[in-house]
């Protein structure tokens, strides 16, 4: 299965929305799909599993907003709502 994210994509944590991850592969494995970020307190690029869920897209590069634009034309908003607040989280 695949997660809405693409891989490439630039996102940060639901939570913690100073926290940048990249999505290495998008395929939901135990609920959870592979992200790279880098670890400045160790000077290294990890890797990490997080559950899509506490995931939200960061940056959205100009081909994937018109994309967006297309598919949502009542706006962002929208496609959040749509998407479990991918976009917009509570």
């Amino acid at each position: 299965m695949l997660s809405d994210f693409k891989n490439g994509d630039v996102v940060c944590l639901t939570f913690n929305r100073g926290k940048k991850l990249l999505v290495e592969s998008n395929v939901i494995i135990n609920g959870k799909i592979q992200l790279v970020f880098s670890n400045e307190d160790k000077g290294i690029i990890q890797q990490a599993f997080i559950e899509p869920k506490y995931l939200a897209i960061d940056v959205i590069d100009g081909k994937r907003l018109e994309e967006l634009i297309r598919k949502f034309p009542n706006g962002m908003k929208s496609y959040g709502e749509s998407k479990g607040d991918l976009l917009f989280p509570k």
